[in-house]
């Protein structure tokens, strides 16, 4: 049985304090006993290094990601690599593609992750590759507020919260910071707007906020496409 909060009308929801980037609406997806955990107050944060240890799923563009945890990226393409031999450096061999260059002791954080609804530019508002995270969707009545009582559950918790939309690159070309906020571009479809809990913990951690059912409304993830639209403002034109 799915179950809606006090709007059930399905028009934009529109978050004014997610930054430039415009959004339309945060969704959460997953397994109805999942988003039913989530939308009574449970944030299940995975750490970070569990998406780059993965194994191999059958969609392996879904979680899996072993870029996770980098750092950095240099392109190195058709570098030479030498060492040093009584004093003079001695070629190794070439490099081939990107040097990743990661923290000793990790990135230490635990991530909640969720779909950032952009402007549609095509027929349908959310990629359907998405449908393969679950059968089942949340989306906020009120963002603003939702990430308040994140805020909130965070700091009395005594945790520091870090949250933002995520950045995809392509690794054959970006040079400089990954870390937590930017992905391979195999991962776009995602739409990824991630809370990071830092430094964070080893092992999952759930981050009690409080019901969520207040600002929630639940559905069947794969006809989220078909319960979509967009109302456009009427505009009130002067008589002639």
């Amino acid at each position: 049985m799915w179950t809606s909060g006090p709007c059930a009308d399905w028009a934009a929801f529109v978050f004014s304090s997610l930054g430039t980037d415009r959004i339309l609406g945060l969704f959460k997806f997953g397994t109805h006993a999942h988003i039913d955990a989530f939308v009574r107050g449970t944030l299940y944060m995975n750490p970070l290094r569990y998406f780059a240890q993965l194994e191999a799923e059958e969609h392996p563009d879904l979680r899996s990601d072993s870029f996770e945890g980098v750092g950095r990226l240099i392109q190195a393409e058709g570098a030479i690599l030498s060492v040093q031999v009584e004093g003079d450096y001695q070629p190794v061999g070439q490099i081939a593609g990107a040097i990743q260059g990661r923290p000793n002791d990790g990135i230490q954080a635990n991530l909640f992750c969720m779909y950032a609804l952009r402007e549609p530019t095509g027929q349908q508002f959310i990629d359907p590759l998405n449908f393969r995270f679950g059968d089942t969707f949340a989306v906020f009545t009120n963002g603003d507020e939702f990430l308040q009582r994140v805020r909130n559950a965070a700091t009395l918790a005594g945790h520091n919260l870090r949250g933002g939309l995520v950045e995809y690159i392509d690794e054959h070309q970006h040079h400089g910071e990954v870390g937590i906020f930017r992905k391979r571009l195999r991962f776009a479809y995602q739409s990824e707007f991630r809370l990071a809990v830092i430094p964070g913990v080893a092992t999952p951690y759930c981050l009690q906020v409080g019901d969520l059912s207040d600002i929630t409304i639940t559905g069947p993830l794969a006809q989220l496409n078909d319960l979509l639209r967009i109302q456009r403002p009427q505009q009130d034109f002067p008589p002639h």
